[in-house]
């Protein structure tokens, strides 16, 4: 009596395996439907739903497209679709990250993009889409700025400098190389190539990465005590021997200032 008394027992406490063969064919079965028979498709979904890659491939998009036709008011209604916080610095940040591997031309769009948004927004800001809006702009918007016109004959000439100033300012960081690049008719132009060269080193970037200082703004950090040689655009002059000033504050000692160049054509 006591014998069976113990095996109904045991039997009686065996895990309820049924239970867990049961769930693992659900699994399966679950992901073998959403998975391969019936796979989850997405149609007609927003840009502001894709992923990261996928969004920086949109705004390069819109880049190229404004490159080719100059259409403020549309790429500034195709960027709002992204539903971007900012989205100037937006293109702006992925033109750094564009120019740091070594993709210029992709830079220089998406530069100059950030560069007439911006300038689009301080012109009329009630007519210009802004982030996490979809509404369109009406006929009646702004042209495209200066800054993005078609490039006349007088754009084919060679920037060159046209005014040089130390800058001595406590506040500012020690060595910044500033530089300012204008057109013909003074206008900040954004997208300019700029190559800085030192000793064992050399150094690319463009003009309008920094829209809310200026569309043809752009700086570098320069070591005080090296000297540097600057170019701006293609054939553009060549300035050498550019380095940190020696500048005194207020209470006699030296520090290292910057320089602000500008260069026109």
């Amino acid at each position: 009596m006591e014998d069976d008394y113990l095996e109904r027992e045991e039997r009686r406490r065996q895990p309820p395996w049924y239970l867990l063969t049961g769930l693992v064919l659900g699994l399966g079965l679950g992901l073998l439907i959403s998975l391969v028979i019936s796979p989850v498709t997405y149609k007609d979904t927003t840009p502001a739903a894709l992923a990261g890659e996928y969004k920086a491939d949109y705004r390069l998009s819109i880049a190229r497209a404004y490159r080719a036709n100059l259409d403020i008011v549309r790429a500034s209604q195709r960027i709002a679709l992204l539903h971007d916080f900012s989205p100037v610095e937006s293109l702006a940040a992925q033109a750094q990250q564009a120019l740091s591997v070594g993709d210029e031309q992709a830079a220089r769009d998406l530069a100059s993009l950030a560069s007439a948004l911006s300038d689009l927004s301080m012109e009329s800001p009630a007519s210009t889409p802004v982030a996490g809006s979809t509404q369109g702009v009406t006929s009646t918007a702004p042209a495209a700025p200066e800054a993005a016109a078609s490039p006349g004959p007088a754009m084919d000439e060679p920037f060159v400098i046209v005014d040089r100033q130390p800058v001595c300012d406590v506040a500012q960081t020690p060595g910044l190389l500033q530089i300012e690049v204008r057109d013909s008719n003074g206008t900040p132009v954004p997208g300019i190539q700029i190559n800085v060269a030192w000793d064992g080193g050399l150094d690319t970037f463009f003009t309008g990465l920094k829209p809310a200082v200026s569309a043809g703004y752009a700086d570098f950090q320069m070591t005080p005590g090296v000297s540097y040689s600057l170019r701006v655009g293609d054939g553009g002059e060549t300035v050498n021997g550019l380095s940190a000033p020696d500048c005194v504050d207020g209470g006699g000692a030296i520090f290292a200032g910057g320089l602000y160049l500008v260069f026109g054509r």
